[in-house]
């Protein structure tokens, strides 16, 4: 049973790997952390017919705050077992010269 991050859960490629992913059984994909800035209706609708395998968790990349909320809130979910997968379907970044921490 396989736990995901997706980041851009909200529409687009984001929002459709999610629906994808609850789609597989739950003896496979056991969990579904949706990364967004605001939850859309049609995020709303899957959470609502995951039967509970799809968490919204809303982030701000900005603020290193929010980043570690969010992150506190998918441990908090995952109890003692890892995350599996992230998947990176948001956001466009340049060439960062000091690494990916001072983005």
């Amino acid at each position: 049973m396989a736990t995901y991050f997706v980041t851009g859960a909200s529409r687009g490629l984001g929002l459709g790997i999610c629906t994808a992913l609850v789609a597989r059984p739950a003896t496979e994909v056991s969990a579904v952390f949706a990364a967004v800035r605001s939850e859309t209706d049609a995020l709303k609708r899957l959470i609502a017919d995951s039967s509970g395998r799809v968490q919204a968790v809303s982030v701000d990349v900005t603020s290193e705050n929010s980043v570690k909320g969010a992150a506190a809130k998918v441990e908090h979910g995952l109890g003692n077992k890892g995350l599996d997968a992230v998947v990176n379907a948001a956001g466009v970044m340049d060439f960062v010269p000091d690494g990916i921490e001072h983005m």
